[in-house]
């Protein structure tokens, strides 16, 4: 009766909930975000103030921190490129950062002023130096008898750059050699790119977020580089270097391309697909990196290098098909994959490299086969919609983590067969049982003894853990991980068995919550208070510390007949029974420990 009105009460509150967002998402304007829609992961922050000119407004701040803006007091929106202001005048603009470790102090304003005849930036840092020159609005270093187009200053760059094959200047004629690395990365006005046949160098990054680049022509030349429908590539045309921003939405690479270059398409935010043909065997890092309204990616059959974060942040990909080429999924390969739902992992990968799978929060199925061997640290962080994982018999290895902040798991299998870890009870352990690797965090159950053979508590393994309200630590435990205890909002009563620790390693970090909860109560063997006490790294978590009393079910510091209530309400209750409900201390709660805590209280002792 106690499980059906539970369910009941379960679903009135999914239906409120609902009725609650509907109601939320209907009274909103589409498209328009107010105040109570940002995240408050910190305060607005003026970062741009009056000044004559023009501005251009871009983020330093790393990769999959969100940011939300507002001009003059006007409607907040989404920042996704650089805001570029062609008209004088002066500018209050507000933001919001939602990275936790970067404040809207990372994102910077520069305001600048072209000569609009000129197309010289009046107010360059490098107006002065010697070694540059600007040329028809766009920025020269140069290098003994050669020149090359050097990184450009301020977004002040715009429309159509044509590098000449020289430049003049006063009297000296300069032969232009080089496209230097990032020269226009994230300049956000360039339409298009002309290189001459001098150029023998072009740099990493050189054409990168520029949004409205549509083509980029090559002299036919030129030595080293050629041009295919506007798109950069080794002269050979077997390495795609760089793909303008702007070229197409949809793209087929030509056939007989043998590696898609670093970066080659990264930032490109409206490219929605791409057709990779089986010539291509290798896929360099960054490649395909922040292109936001990319759905869906086949990768070819011969491929066989695949370097690392090469979908990261591509926020609209909702599916992979891998080939079985490759061994590995490379580290930070689908980071920032928000939309991504379902993964299937073939037999011949052996490894799952470090946050392979970091912020896919939308991930609810992966299918890892057998032939897996090596589950690196963090490798599905923060995929909060995952609720199971089932890891196969042949994996050796799984690293610190992996499974952080999954808050919706409820259930870890491992394959029985597996000679290396364990599960109990949806929870990770090693095989023998002796370290806890990874808790179920959205297992809705309230109390969890930790297996009397644990002796390491591993990092980070409850935090975020929103149900559990009690946990005990068994005696032989002699170490506990890093943030192993963060954020466990709900966690009240802690019972920690282990009488001395002075031999317990304890992370700084391992309890930390601000503020210390007055109600969060550590409970530890009789005689051991002021040792508990006397070690930071416990007390500081804690409202108070007490001693453990044999019969004291309900944790109020004595035994009394609330406490024989108590343990028969949980006798039928169906839950996990927790540790301190063994009053006989036999390993197992029962009617026998009501009658003994009965005969406790009747005899007085």
């Amino acid at each position: 009766m106690k499980q059906n009105n539970h369910q009941f009460m379960r679903a009135v509150l999914l239906i409120a909930l609902f009725v609650v967002s509907f109601l939320g998402v209907a009274a909103s304007t589409p498209g328009m975000l107010t105040e109570s829609d940002l995240p408050k992961t910190n305060t607005p922050s003026i970062y741009a103030t009056e000044g004559v000119g023009k501005y251009t407004v871009r983020t330093n701040s790393v990769l999959g921190s969100e940011v939300y803006c507002r001009i003059n007091s006007g409607e907040w929106f989404h920042y996704k490129k650089p805001l570029v202001f062609d008209e004088n005048g002066s500018y209050k603009i507000e933001a919001y950062a939602t990275s936790y470790f970067h404040s809207p102090s990372d994102i910077v304003s520069e305001s600048f002023v072209v000569d609009e005849n000129t197309g010289a930036n009046l107010v360059d840092p490098d107006a002065d130096d010697p070694s540059i020159i600007f040329h028809n609005g766009f920025k020269y270093k140069i290098n003994g008898s050669t020149v090359s187009l050097t990184r450009q200053t301020d977004n002040m760059c715009s429309g159509e750059l044509i590098i000449p094959p020289t430049i003049t200047h006063n009297g000296t004629t300069y032969t232009v050699t080089e496209v230097e690395d990032w020269s226009c990365y994230s300049t956000y006005n360039i339409t298009y790119v002309s290189i001459p046949s001098t150029v023998t160098e072009v740099g990493s990054y050189a054409f990168n977020g520029c949004p409205k680049l549509r083509a980029i022509d090559v002299d036919p030349a030129n030595p080293n580089y050629c041009d295919i429908d506007g798109v950069l590539y080794n002269k050979a045309g077997t390495y795609l270097l760089s793909y303008p921003n702007a070229h197409s939405t949809h793209y087929t690479i030509p056939d007989g391309v043998v590696m898609i270059y670093y970066s080659a398409f990264q930032e490109d935010y409206d490219l929605e697909s791409v057709t990779i043909p089986n010539s291509v065997i290798s896929i360099r890092t960054t490649a395909f990196k922040s292109c936001t309204s990319l759905k869906s990616i086949v990768l070819p059959s011969n491929l066989s290098v695949f370097d690392w974060s090469v979908f990261a942040y591509c926020k609209e990909l909702k599916s992979v098909t891998f080939p079985s080429t490759i061994t590995k999924i490379p580290a930070w390969t689908f980071e920032g994959c928000r939309t991504l739902e379902n993964i299937f992992i073939p037999s011949n990968i052996r490894t799952i490299e470090d946050w392979a799978f970091k912020d896919c929060f939308a991930l609810k199925s992966v299918t890892l086969n057998e032939g897996l061997k090596n589950i690196n640290k963090n490798a599905f962080e923060q995929c909060f919609s995952l609720p199971e994982i089932s890891i196969p018999s042949t994996v050796t290895s799984i690293g610190e983590a992996a499974f952080y902040r999954c808050r919706s798991m409820v259930d870890i299998h491992v394959d029985p067969a597996n000679t290396q870890y364990c599960d109990v009870d949806g929870v990770l352990y090693n095989k023998n049982k002796t370290t806890l690797l990874a808790y179920s965090l959205g297992n809705p159950r309230q109390n969890y003894d930790i297996l009397p053979t644990t002796q390491v508590i591993g990092q980070q393994v409850f935090e975020s853990c929103k149900a559990l309200r009690y946990v005990s630590i068994p005696s032989g435990v002699t170490s506990i991980g890093n943030y192993a205890f963060w954020y466990c909002d709900n966690l009240k009563k802690l019972y920690s068995y282990i009488e001395n620790p002075a031999n317990v390693t304890v992370a700084s970090m391992s309890f930390y919550q601000y503020p210390t909860d007055p109600e969060r109560i550590l409970y530890v063997p009789q005689g051991s208070v002021e040792r508990y006490q006397a070690e930071t790294n416990w007390s500081k978590f804690f409202g108070s510390i007490i001693e453990i009393t044999t019969g004291d079910v309900n944790g109020d510091g004595g035994t009394s007949i609330d406490d024989v209530t108590l343990l028969v309400d949980l006798l039928f209750s169906g839950d996990n029974l927790p540790a301190y409900a063994d009053v006989d201390g036999d390993g197992i709660v029962n009617i026998s420990d009501i009658t003994i805590l009965i005969d406790m209280l009747l005899s007085g002792n």
